[in-house]
């Protein structure tokens, strides 16, 4: 079986910075909220930044594998509340019912939540130092409990 290439940070981190940045730029142009394009605009803001999480989440899901089949499972239940949410999103302007767009965002906003922070906890550990403080003789008895308060 081959290795898959993988993309580097560079690339991933280019991409979700324009997502950000289409985010903003939807934030400033439907800022004034005039027409109803310029209130889509504010309430979809959000759903660039969910793609620049959704592209980190996969990024870093692909540096921790093979994953456990809880965090398997987990995940593929943070995947689809996301795709809940989204499919919630879609279905409210298509049915006419855009206050509906809100609850959808919860759900997929909730679902990268969890999907980051379980693929963060699947990260391999890196094997690396410890911070520790080490015993010093130069420190007198009398300081030593000055400093902890004895």
């Amino acid at each position: 079986m081959s290795e898959q290439p993988q993309i580097g940070p560079i690339p991933i981190a280019i991409s979700a910075a324009l997502l950000v940045t289409a985010s903003v730029a939807m934030i400033v142009l439907g800022l004034p909220e005039a027409t109803v394009l310029q209130r889509r605009m504010l309430e979809l803001s959000s759903v660039p930044l969910s793609g620049a999480v959704a592209l980190i989440v996969v990024h870093l899901g692909l540096r921790c594998l093979p994953l456990r089949p809880f965090t398997r499972l987990a995940l593929g239940l943070a995947g689809g509340v996301a795709a809940i949410g989204v499919l919630l999103m879609l279905a409210s302007y298509l049915t006419g019912n855009p206050p509906l767009v809100h609850a959808g965002q919860a759900l997929l906003w909730s679902g990268l939540g969890l999907a980051l922070v379980l693929v963060t906890a699947a990260l391999p550990k890196r094997a690396g130092s410890t911070f520790a403080l080490e015993e010093s003789d130069e420190v007198e008895e009398g300081e030593r409990r000055r400093w902890l308060g004895l």
